[in-house]
Formats: C-alpha cells, structure tokens, sequence
C-alpha cells in the first residue's frame, strides 16, 4: 500500500515555534537569538535526512503552463505583480520585515491531490519598472510599467503530490531496489526529485556500497524503481 505523501507542515505564529526550538536546547530558556537557532537545527534536520518538524512555508498556485516550466528547471524565479494581497504574505504587517519562510510551495491549481513542489525559499526582490520574461510553450510573463515581485527558491525540489507507480514509496530518504546502467537490481536510497515530461518526475538515487559519482537520475516511470521487498 502506497504511504501517504503529507502536504509541508505549515507552522502557526513564528514566536512560539523560535521559543520551543531554544527551549529544546538550552536547559528550557531560550537562547539569545532564537532566530539564529532556528536556521541552525534546520540545516542539521537537512543533513541528517530528516525534515524539520515544522516549516514556514509560502504557498503559490500557479496555472498549467508556468507551473510545467518551472518544475522542469527552465522557469528559476516567480514573478509577481505587487499587489496588497502577496505583499501581506511577504512582509510582516506589524513589523515591516520580510517573514521568514523556509521553503516556497507551487501548486498547479488549488486542490489539495493538484501537482506541487517545495523548494527552499531564497527571498524575493522589489523590480518597480515590472519584468518582462519569455519561456518555451508560449509562455510568458509581462509586467512591464508595474511594480513585481521576484521570488527566487532554490534547486532542491521536492515533489508533494507525486505519481509513482501503485505501491512504490519514492519520498526522499526512502530505501527501495534500482535497476543500474547495466541492468543489474541494488538497494538504493532517493536523495531528490527534478521535475519530468507531463505529470511524471525524476528521482536521484545513490546505489548503496557505491560512490557517489554513481549515482543516477532515474524517471519514476521507467520500470527501473521497486520497493525494497520486491526484488528480494
């Protein structure tokens, strides 16, 4: 049975969320720069492969199009015209700072089992001439002469609502079986996703007792992928 794939956990106020991260740290008060700890167990969460468990997270749907050449890897930046509205999301109404998001979600529509990645969030920028950009499959983005937003995320995608095939887990950190270049099945782990053709994806998987430079982007739809138990 195919586990669930759960949508980024969005956190509620960003204060408690600091507090219970010093609290976690320091014998139950808070450190002198909670926001500072914060980005630290992030970045360990990361590395030791596992999630934080609970992220900011700015959420952005996107229509077909736009959504199909930024998940490929063409479109690198969103652009926004700068209305009150993503300009409440952007910016902390009391305070006047940027909210601190970790990752930024785009979803091609608004239901809830709609395509979507995740991404980590690297901020955005005030173009008050507007952009105009010009991507494959007639798409286009045209705000010349209006104030836009430019929000830019990084290359760590990460699929929300993948379709693999019936009964295969390939959530990131997820052990299963590989079929390598030569054909032969080994136990690999999935380390990312990358967009692919349509409504399929890629994942990166290492091949264990392997080096690195081994491996091998692999679509989730080539028969190439099994669940650990299958090719036992």
């Amino acid at each position: 049975m195919v586990k669930p794939y759960p949508p980024m956990i969005s956190c509620g106020a960003v204060t408690p969320l600091r507090q219970r991260v010093g609290r976690s740290i320091k014998s139950g008060q808070p450190p002198a720069s909670s926001l500072h700890t914060t980005h630290i167990l992030t970045r360990v969460s990361i590395i030791q492969g596992t999630r934080p468990s609970c992220w900011q997270v700015l959420k952005l749907s996107l229509k077909k199009g736009p959504y199909d050449v930024m998940v490929s890897g063409e479109k690198k930046k969103e652009y926004r015209e700068a209305t009150t509205w993503l300009t409440s999301r952007l910016v902390d109404s009391k305070t006047g700072q940027d909210k601190p998001y970790d990752r930024v979600e785009f979803r091609n529509g608004y239901s809830a089992q709609a395509r979507a990645f995740t991404a980590s969030y690297k901020g955005y920028k005030l173009e008050e001439a507007g952009v105009y950009v010009k991507f494959s499959h007639d798409v286009e983005w045209d705000s010349r002469g209006k104030r836009t937003y430019i929000i830019s995320f990084g290359a760590d995608i990460e699929m929300v609502n993948p379709l693999p095939p019936a009964g295969l887990d390939v959530r990131i950190g997820t052990r299963l079986r590989a079929k390598d270049r030569v054909g032969a099945w080994l136990g690999a782990k999935v380390l990312r996703h990358r967009g692919g053709k349509g409504n399929t994806f890629d994942v990166l998987v290492h091949f264990h007792g392997y080096a690195a430079r081994f491996d091998e982007w692999i679509p989730v739809s080539s028969g190439k992928l099994a669940a650990a138990a299958a090719v036992e």
